[in-house]
């Protein structure tokens, strides 16, 4: 059963949302996300932004990571003509020290998937958001928010602590460089001059080694997982090729006791793709063992040609990004790895997948996504305090192309939710970092309510 919808029965049904979610996400009473957190230092480009482009062509390829300020001229290039979010791993210290000392940093806050995504949760009323990392550096953990907490095992119990207290003075602080630019910015090529078609942004990703996607095995008890219905993973990405098969090996351990612990728990992990085949090997064998799977356009187009096939990947691009390609594309993935649920998301709408035995049947998946939707553009404008705009983010008009690609969909083996997002003309985001994993968190958590 295929069912499209107007823009009308589209605002009725974000209007019920609204209703439904006028507490957000405060009966919530425990979620758990792990594993990477880290400080953003943002940039913006504008007329004094330090670097020039115009010995990079317009076509410049994206490197695999940053060893050189040339490296980091062509991936921004790439970004910026496509208008498309990007995030590439800096190998080469010296470089990065330069850059921390030559951009304008007009603000700091925490970064990271899990950091991003336990603050959001704890704003929206999460009653115990618990985290765990393995590097949280004094200065990191004083960023988060009153009420998210941090496990330590003491005389054999575990305790939940104050994050902002749990912070270490002997661990590094991670920092990430965000360089964000806006829609109708130009730039001098040189080939051409180019217009930046949206707004969006540039991570260059630090270096950090020993931290690793564990718990220690301490931690791993029954009652660390007890009522928590959601665990969100990210994090993966942070480690060293050589220790990569034996990370992961004890990741899959791990994650297989987690379950044992709590057979309600539903298990969702985010994607980084860092352009690393290596990576995305040791991470095809994890995602047998979740049970759901987040990630953006572009990162499952690429899946599809990691995994070898192009007839899918192509068939992506060629539609231009088109629901029933990225269906399609989620589908398979669904039925390689076992997954109970994906969700994809785009500028234009939301996709989640998800089998008819998933916890959250059909009714439920559709308000979870449009809450997430509603979440992340009231994010995207207002930035972290942006709870006021959850009662007007609804007047904004929906996205064309997302109203022609929406749909609810019942088919034999899934569940499809294609939900339109609001038009990029009429919600102009400001705030872009981490919305991706915004979204991905709300909606996942959303299915509790």
């Amino acid at each position: 059963m295929k069912t499209y919808f107007t823009s009308n029965y589209w605002k009725k049904l974000f209007n019920e949302n609204r209703k439904l979610f006028r507490n957000n996400l405060k009966t919530i009473k425990k979620a758990f996300v792990a594993f990477n957190a880290n400080i953003d230092y943002i940039a913006e480009l504008d007329k004094n932004f330090p670097l020039k482009f115009d010995n990079i062509p317009s076509n410049a390829g994206l490197p695999n990571s940053i060893n050189s300020i040339t490296d980091l001229k062509k991936a921004l290039v790439y970004s910026f003509t496509a208008g498309k979010a990007v995030e590439l791993k800096i190998v080469n210290e010296e470089l990065y020290h330069k850059l921390l000392a030559l951009f304008d940093f007009k603000e700091k806050r925490i970064g990271g998937q899990m950091g991003i995504v336990a603050n959001t949760l704890n704003y929206l009323g999460v009653e115990k958001v618990i985290i765990y990392t393995q590097l949280l550096s004094e200065k990191q953990a004083k960023m988060f928010n009153k009420g998210i907490l941090f496990p330590e095992l003491k005389n054999n119990r575990i305790v939940l602590e104050d994050a902002r207290t749990a912070g270490d003075k002997n661990k590094p602080t991670r920092i990430n460089i965000i360089i964000e630019y806006d829609k109708g910015f130009k730039i001098k090529l040189k080939d051409k001059n180019i217009i930046i078609p949206r707004n969006n942004r540039f991570i260059i990703s630090a270096a950090v080694h020993k931290s690793k996607p564990l718990l220690p095995k301490e931690l791993l008890k029954k009652g660390l997982f007890s009522g928590v219905n959601r665990l969100f993973l990210s994090g993966y990405h942070h480690i060293e090729e050589k220790n990569a098969k034996k990370t992961f090996n004890e990741w899959i351990k791990q994650i297989e006791i987690i379950k044992s612990l709590n057979n309600e728990l539903i298990i969702h992990l985010e994607y980084v793709d860092l352009h690393q085949s290596w990576l995305n090997r040791k991470l095809f064998k994890v995602l047998k063992h979740v049970h759901s799977f987040g990630l953006n356009e572009v990162e499952l187009m690429n899946i599809m040609s990691y995994l070898g096939e192009s007839e899918l990947a192509e068939s992506i691009n060629e539609s231009d990004f088109e629901s029933e390609s990225l269906i399609r594309a989620g589908e398979y993935l669904m039925k390689k790895f076992n997954l109970m649920r994906i969700s994809i998301h785009t500028l234009d709408f939301i996709i989640c997948i998800a089998r008819k035995n998933y916890p959250a049947k059909l009714k439920k998946l559709l308000h979870a996504n449009i809450y997430g939707l509603r979440v992340v553009n009231s994010k995207g404008l207002k930035g972290e305090n942006f709870r006021n705009e959850l009662k007007n983010i609804n007047n904004h008009d929906f996205n064309g192309n997302g109203l022609m690609n929406a749909r609810i969909d019942e088919t034999r083996d899934f569940n499809i939710i294609v939900a339109p997002n609001f038009s990029e003309e009429s919600v102009e985001v400001r705030y872009t970092v981490g919305l991706g994993d915004t979204l991905s968190s709300a909606i996942l958590y959303a299915e509790l309510i």
